[in-house]
């Protein structure tokens, strides 16, 4: 999304003026319309009368919008203008704040348009902050991380990652440098040197192996919490897994809030999988709901594709979910027969059996719903 401009637009940006709705599209309560470029400003003076006086930089103003050409009135909004280079894109930028309507939206864009304006690429506002130094490659990446954030873990993540990554590399920086020009100054000048630490280089080739070794682990940990950011960004796999009619497409109903699998007392129901995003205290999961594992002569070809599909899916997943139906028909272990990978065992239809017959299999249940 945020990838730079094609290269004839790029060549061209310091002279070209571009324009963009910065909003979602009508109709809304409100509308930005963003400019960038030298022409910005002289833009704004084009849609605006004669009377009107452009604002101090990040003063809003009220404004009279006008089309430039054939007059006609198109809004009563509010104007800022943010000069070059303290903008988001460093050069001169000016925004229209009006009213969301489609055809007030038209309007502005078509006398924006018409004024001689060129209609933004995806992400080239970024791209512009980012070819004149507004912004790292890092912070560009934060912030497409932020607009695409879709819970609230995701979105501290986007706003942490920046700062922190800089700082972390930055040091790792240091540290190898320092370590370079150690061995380098041993190479260069212990043999013929007063100093008495270069006269004993093993004293410093130790320090130098111990710092570059505690970097590495340090590499290794930031890896490793790389990883987790990923399933935080992308989404964590969950897979509800376990026997037909053991009440899988219940749980992931009741989990969605609405009826996303059928639900029916005659196994093999479930036949394809049914993935659907949620938010799970503030972390984005991918639950998926799976055909119900079981072999046999009466099972059709059609089920089991669905078998095959529902072990891929498990076999992909961060999180295998088994679902065990307490309803006689399945053990406390699950009968899958394959339970290596399970990560978290929930009975189900707790309610179809005597109290006194859950007591000893209950024994180790962390929660219960």
């Amino acid at each position: 999304m945020y990838s730079s401009s094609s290269s004839s637009a790029t060549a061209d940006f310091e002279d070209d003026t571009i324009y963009a709705l910065s909003t979602s599209s009508p109709p809304s309560a409100l509308a930005i319309v963003r400019l960038s470029g030298p022409e910005s400003i002289p833009t704004l003076e084009k849609l605006t009368s004669t009377d009107f006086k452009v604002p101090a930089p990040r003063k809003m103003s009220l404004a009279k919008l006008f089309h430039p050409i054939t007059k006609q009135p198109l809004d009563e909004g509010m104007a800022v203008i943010f000069k070059g280079p303290r903008s988001f894109t460093g050069e001169d930028v000016v925004e229209f704040h009006i009213h969301g309507s489609r055809g007030v939206v038209d309007g502005v864009i078509e006398a924006v348009s018409d004024s001689g304006l060129r209609a933004a690429e995806r992400g080239e506002f970024t791209s512009r902050a980012f070819q004149n130094d507004k912004l790292s490659l890092l912070e560009v990446e934060s912030l497409h991380s932020l607009l695409t954030s879709q819970t609230s873990t995701q979105r501290v993540l986007a706003l942490s990652t920046s700062s922190k990554v800089v700082e972390i590399y930055d040091s790792w920086r240091e540290t190898l440098i320092k370590a370079m020009s150690h061995t380098e100054a041993i190479i260069d000048f212990s043999s013929d040197s007063d100093n008495t630490d270069l006269q004993q280089p093993e004293l410093i080739y130790g320090g130098v192996l111990n710092n570059v070794i505690e970097l590495r682990k340090k590499m290794e940990s930031h890896l490793h919490d790389g990883y987790k950011g990923e399933l935080i960004t992308n989404g964590v796999k969950v897979c509800l897994t376990g026997l037909p009619n053991a009440g899988k497409s219940s749980i992931i109903n009741i989990l969605a809030s609405r009826d996303v699998s059928i639900v029916s007392s005659t196994p093999g129901t479930t036949r394809d999988v049914v993935t659907v995003q949620l938010d799970l205290g503030g972390v984005l999961c991918l639950v998926s709901d799976t055909a119900g594992l079981r072999e046999g002569e009466d099972v059709g070809e059609v089920e089991s594709e669905g078998v095959k599909r529902a072990l891929r899916v498990r076999e992909e997943a961060d999180v295998v979910v088994e679902v065990v139906g307490l309803d006689g028909r399945d053990s406390i272990h699950g009968d899958d027969g394959e339970d290596d990978d399970v990560d978290l065992r929930v009975f189900n239809k707790a309610d179809l059996r005597e109290k006194d017959e859950l007591g000893e299999e209950m024994r180790g249940v962390s929660a219960t719903i």
